[in-house]
């Protein structure tokens, strides 16, 4: 894929890269540019019809299978934001607050349902989709973009997990960049930093450690590339000139104005929201679940670099080393970029051309390097995949010929192109796997009919008590229990659902509490290795069992699930199973789920 767009480009025979213009005002403070080298209207006919194809290869090829316990962490948590809980004070949350507030709204509008939360993953990545397809338009030809904004939509349908907020702030994250540019490239406006800060805060409020190595990595961005060279400044064609430009009271002013514009974006995102959590007495809590689990998270989630057996098994898991690729071959090109202009002389249009693609390099790389490193613990696609998404976006870029690279560095980047191309086009037979299966589904009358336990199918017109799955699968044993203890229970009857053994963890089942329909009867309805294993936890846990005195629990048996880390080792705390098995006793068993029922006196 990007090897044909590599090869179309040098029909062209020089860098295409466009410096930005004037007029620039397709999304808030004028500081996206969909125009690209063509007129606006065909930039925006470009947009629509990658919305209108991204919406429909995520929705056809879309899993049906809910995950339970990351997308169920975002499904039950913003039904807890909806019905008046904040998170961390009131339920433990690793995550920003930003993905369960939206997701309440929605469930405040259309109903709590999976539906709904699909449809706003789908969307999400599809503001993904676009935003590369935007910044790649600014900086190589057309080709590129569309090619580049295809591979993100084809790794954007592998990744699954649904509901997670890495997608929105990774979208958050794209557009900061896009707003950014401009001022990278040397042609930025008060509003574009103003915009890339803002950008920068929505992260933070999806994911805590992501948004902040963001902000810090674009800001030390900003304040390290060369305001635009003036007549007489030196020029930064070599490392001297650079360091020389750097250091003149011209650069100083600029990088004041440039950190002052961004962290003014910044915080109007994030103080409102810091102040809202230090009145409701948020911080603390948020302080010891976020510190709390990053010292627990290398330990308890440790996650090795794919081997070559299990590569061959799963080729699209290559995507783990992708970035890493790109990344090693954008490094040569810069390097002989550098070295051509210092070979221009005086400053041209050549000279400000071949300026702002090094620096659109530099810039890429150094981002995706900074979202890749979020997925150095639990290494996976799923996990590196700010970062993989970036990288594509510097292949489209670097795709293009550039004057001086020579042919042996043409031949690295063809080499390297044409790996992201196969990696990429691995992914496409599970998508349409998962397309056919979809077809046939929607051709089933059954699919349409009032489904009985078991829901297997997934009927859109699911029995009362599961109409929030409607159109999804759960299994049989899932939607007995869900059943079982509906009919028992009313709609304000608090319920605990836990594990079989609380002294080792792998995951637990968080969709039953959004299926139920029933408050968790404690704070600690996720659990995670290294916090719910604990003796201080457990104590937690215990006393708020006693003070709600849940009528009914359902513990789950997780089988021989485990990772090659520590989560896998018992935490020898069985404080809690200890005081489960004094004061419930068993009543039912669906599959791996046990219900119990307090002990009479």
């Amino acid at each position: 894929m990007f090897y044909v767009a590599y090869d179309a480009s040098r029909l062209v025979g020089r860098p295409r890269f466009r410096a930005p213009g004037r007029f620039e005002s397709f999304i808030m403070f004028g500081s996206l540019d969909l125009r690209g080298k063509a007129q606006t209207v065909s930039g925006m006919v470009v947009v629509a019809v990658l919305v209108v194809v991204s919406l429909l290869y995520l929705t056809v090829t879309m899993q049906r299978s809910i995950i339970v316990y990351d997308e169920g962490l975002m499904l039950f948590g913003a039904e807890r934001v909806l019905n008046g809980d904040v998170p961390h004070r009131d339920f433990y949350a690793i995550y920003g607050p930003a993905q369960f507030y939206l997701l309440a709204g929605l469930y405040k509008l259309f109903g709590a349902s999976v539906l709904i939360e699909r449809a706003l993953d789908t969307v999400e990545r599809c503001a993904c989709v676009v935003l590369v397809f935007v910044i790649v338009d600014r900086a190589a030809p057309r080709l590129h973009a569309i090619l580049a904004a295809t591979a993100s939509l084809i790794w954007l349908q592998y990744f699954g997990a649904y509901g997670y907020p890495l997608f929105p702030a990774l979208a958050a994250a794209l557009a900061g960049l896009a707003f950014l540019m401009s001022t990278f490239q040397g042609a930025g406006s008060a509003s574009g930093l103003i915009a890339g800060g803002v950008c920068a805060g929505v992260v933070v409020l999806f994911r805590y450690d992501v948004g902040v190595p963001t902000f810090v990595a674009e800001g030390v961005l900003l304040a390290l590339i060369p305001a635009p060279v003036r007549s007489g400044d030196p020029a930064p064609g070599t490392t001297s000139g650079w360091v020389r430009l750097v250091f003149t009271s011209y650069h100083m002013r600029t990088v004041a104005r440039r950190l002052l514009m961004f962290g003014l974006g910044f915080a109007v995102v994030t103080v409102p929201v810091g102040v809202v959590f230090a009145v409701y007495g948020v911080i603390p809590d948020l302080l010891f679940d976020v510190f709390t689990t990053a010292g627990n998270y290398v330990r308890m989630r440790a996650m090795p670099f794919p081997r070559p057996a299990a590569l061959w098994a799963n080729p699209s898991e290559f995507g783990v080393y992708l970035p890493l690729v790109l990344c090693a071959a954008a490094l040569p090109t810069i390097t002989a970029l550098a070295g051509y202009r210092r070979g221009i002389g005086d400053v041209t249009t050549d000279r400000r051309s071949s300026t702002s693609l090094l620096v659109t390099l530099v810039v890429l790389v150094v981002m995706t390097l900074v979202l890749y490193s979020k997925g150095l613990v639990h290494v996976s696609a799923l996990f590196v995949s700010m970062g993989l998404i970036t990288s594509l976006i510097l292949a489209a870029v670097l795709a293009q010929p550039v004057r001086g690279r020579g042919w042996f560095n043409d031949a690295v980047v063809m080499t390297a192109l044409s790996i992201g191309g196969v990696a990429t086009l691995c992914n496409v037979p599970k998508a349409l796997h998962e397309a056919l299966w979809n077809f046939e589904w929607v051709r089933d009358p059954a699919s349409w009919e009032v489904a009985s336990v078991p829901p297997e199918l997934g009927s859109c017109r699911m029995p009362a008590g599961l109409e929030r799955i409607a159109c999804f699968k759960v299994r049989q044993d899932r939607a007995e229990t869900v059943l079982y203890v509906q009919q028992r229970t009313a709609r304000n009857d608090p319920v605990y659902v836990g594990l079989t053994g609380h002294d080792k963890i792998f995951g637990n089942d968080i969709l039953i509490y959004f299926l139920l329909n029933r408050p968790s009867a404690t704070k600690w309805h996720q659990f995670d290795p290294g916090m719910q294993t604990t003796a201080l936890i457990q104590e937690r846990m215990i006393d708020e069992l006693r003070g709600v005195k849940p009528k009914l629990i359902v513990l789950e048996k997780w089988g021989e699930l485990t990772d090659p880390n520590e989560s896998s080792v018992s935490s020898g705390v069985t404080l809690l199973d200890d005081y489960i098995r004094q004061t419930y006793e068993p009543v039912a068993t669906f599959g791996a789920n046990t219900i119990l029922r307090g002990r009479t006196p």
